[in-house]
């Protein structure tokens, strides 16, 4: 993430942990936020959809990794089976 804005190859070892602090605590405030807004108080797809649905950016990357989780399961399951069409 870091080379990817910028950064030298082998960044400094304080500068990952405090990039890696602020990511946790924006997942874990992340997290606590969309179990307020859940009914039930469980995080859902709807929820996380619910959150970025007025940010575009946000809300086509979050249906692109669905899908692209979808499509990584499937191909799992293809293999275990053994069913070699990985292009339908």
């Amino acid at each position: 993430m870091l080379v990817g804005y910028g950064d030298v190859e082998k960044p400094r070892r304080d500068t990952v942990d405090v990039l890696v602090e602020l990511t946790l605590q924006y997942l874990n405030n992340l997290a606590g936020y969309m179990k307020h807004l859940a009914p039930n108080k469980k995080i859902s797809l709807e929820v996380l959809y619910y959150m970025v649905r007025n940010d575009q950016a946000k809300f086509m990357r979050v249906r692109e990794l669905l899908k692209m989780n979808e499509e990584l399961k499937k191909a799992k399951k293809d293999y275990r089976t053994g069913d070699e069409t990985p292009f339908d």
